[in-house]
């Protein structure tokens, strides 16, 4: 039985997505914050017929439904129960991550290792609380292990091309995860068919699902709002700003960068090249993804707001941390070992100062001093998040009274 529990995927695969379901059950705290209700009250209006496009889209909402209908046939009326939904999506995401590494290295070691760094080390973990990435998360994740599961089998295409069609709708930027699935076909097709035999065939069945949801969803939309955003306007989001400030930013601002969010990042830049050249459909998914999104949130003021990180590339972040596949292919020698458990240890920390306090903690400790301006969340990093984090949990713990004091000169 025990060398069975090393060599079968399924079984660690579970036993992985166990380990993240009761992790992120540790800091649950049967609360809806940012749109959340919003996703539920979507959902309840679809099982009545009735679809509001807000920030969520239709098959985001979808995610809800199951659940909702068990909710009722067990008579409870306490809503907040619900908000377990995203722990379960986010569990279910690092189960799809532990077949995508299995699929890229064969090494059940290697997934296992992997993916509880993403479990406990990324900040997929603070977002099963918070929410409302992890529709695209989990849709993101599902797409690369029905991609891989295509490429390692030879399967089928409609079922990437379904779920190609559930990503684009799950938000209104979920389309820019088309030209990373193109990509991927392209690099792998032609190994996978030399011949070209039924390419026609394939092409509808990778891309005309999506097509045909895309088209209806906007239709949907225009038809019952009169305009192809629905209730959700991006004006608020894209004011225009200038480009190096959101780069900057999202990766070296000492409030906001997604190293300082996903300290393990760091040690991937010793592994990109080797994943490249042994992934290179993979690797390309995913830095295109991340390009993409990063295009698209840079040029605005808005690249980040008063959420824990950068919530916008949380559906990619576990992805990111998936060159470290190659950090297993040799011994860990005593340096790499110390750092690994240095940047491990900071990184778990990190994620449960995110996940043990509501995301709004930042902004109202700096509204009840006037001090929330969107310079401040994004820059001073006296007032970031993680700091602020930092002190009430110290001070909980120390239980001792801190006051907070900032000193601003002109």
């Amino acid at each position: 039985m025990i060398f069975k529990l090393k060599t079968n995927i399924h079984v660690v695969a579970l036993f992985v997505m166990l380990f993240a379901f009761l992790l992120y059950l540790t800091t649950w705290n049967r609360q809806f914050v940012g749109y959340e209700m919003d996703v539920l009250n979507t959902a309840q209006r679809l099982l009545e017929g009735e679809f509001i496009a807000r920030q969520i889209g239709i098959s985001g909402a979808l995610l809800y439904v199951p659940f909702i209908l068990l909710f009722k046939l067990s008579g409870s009326s306490d809503l907040f129960w619900l908000s377990i939904v995203p722990v379960i999506y986010s569990a279910l995401t690092v189960y799809l991550t532990s077949y995508c590494v299995w699929f890229l290295t064969k090494k059940i070691r290697t997934s296992v290792m992997v993916t509880s760094i993403i479990t406990a080390c990324s900040i997929i973990w603070p977002y099963a609380n918070v929410g409302m990435e992890y529709q695209l998360t989990f849709y993101a994740t599902l797409l690369l292990f029905v991609l891989l599961r295509w490429k390692n089998r030879g399967s089928s295409l409609l079922l990437p091309g379904i779920v190609l069609a559930l990503l684009s709708t799950a938000k209104i930027y979920g389309v820019v995860f088309i030209l990373p699935y193109a990509v991927f076909l392209g690099f792998s097709y032609m190994k996978i068919n030399p011949n070209r035999k039924n390419l026609i065939r394939d092409l509808l069945y990778a891309f005309l699902p999506a097509a045909i949801v895309i088209i209806l969803s906007l239709l949907l939309k225009y038809k019952t709002y009169g305009q192809l955003t629905g209730l959700y306007t991006l004006s608020y989001e894209t004011a225009s700003s200038i480009w190096w400030t959101g780069f900057y930013g999202i990766f070296f601002s000492a409030n906001k960068s997604i190293f300082l969010y996903c300290p393990m990042l760091v040690l991937t830049f010793f592994y990109w090249k080797k994943f490249i050249l042994n992934h290179k459909e993979t690797a390309l998914f995913i830095l295109l993804s991340f390009i993409a999104i990063l295009l698209i949130r840079a040029p605005f003021d808005y690249w980040s707001d008063e959420f824990w990180g950068i919530r916008y590339f949380v559906p990619i972040m576990g992805m990111l941390h998936l060159p470290l596949i190659h950090a297993f292919d040799k011994k860990f020698i005593p340096a790499k070992i110390l750092s690994f458990s240095i940047l491990g240890l900071l990184a778990i920390y990190i994620q449960i100062l995110g996940a043990s306090y509501s995301y709004s903690k930042q902004l109202e400790i700096l509204s009840s001093a006037n001090l929330d301006t969107l310079h401040n969340i994004q820059y001073e990093p006296r007032l970031s998040s993680i700091r602020l984090h930092h002190a009430l949990l110290t001070s909980f713990i120390l239980k001792t009274d801190k006051e907070l004091v900032f000193k601003e000169y002109s």
